[in-house]
């Protein structure tokens, strides 16, 4: 409850209009992705924001992903809907990706830093929808 009226305090201080958090799975059931997947929706449903977005990978890339990366990903992030936003990160992909690596466990640690090479060798990201208002 205090992280949910934490980040619901934030997003009206800030005049936040839109929130991106996981999906409810986490995408690979990482109990820290499930957690703030459910704090930032339930913050998002409680705030004046507008639109919750969670990201996804477009459906070809994540059946790919399922075969050829050591994650084990949750077989509902494969069936996951079709994305209703593209966003264009090539600007950005860069930074993007340094700031992913620096994670030292994405890159050491995990199989995480195996799937991102996988993902950041296209220039877009991809969202659903998860809420309006």
């Amino acid at each position: 409850e205090e992280l949910i009226y934490r980040i619901t305090v934030l997003i009206k201080a800030l005049g936040i209009e839109v929130v991106i958090t996981h999906d409810p799975t986490g995408v690979t059931r990482h109990p820290d992705h499930m957690t703030c997947s459910r704090v930032a929706t339930e913050a998002f449903r409680r705030s004046d924001a507008k639109r919750l977005y969670y990201p996804t990978v477009y459906r070809p890339l994540n059946r790919l992903m399922g075969k050829f990366s050591p994650m084990k990903f949750d077989p509902a992030a494969v069936q996951a809907p079709y994305p209703t936003m593209r966003v264009d990160i090539k600007e950005v992909k860069k930074l993007k990706k340094m700031a992913f690596f620096a994670h030292a466990s994405q890159k050491h640690f995990s199989d995480v830093g195996t799937t991102a090479k996988i993902i950041f060798l296209f220039n877009h990201e991809f969202y659903v929808l998860a809420g309006e208002k």
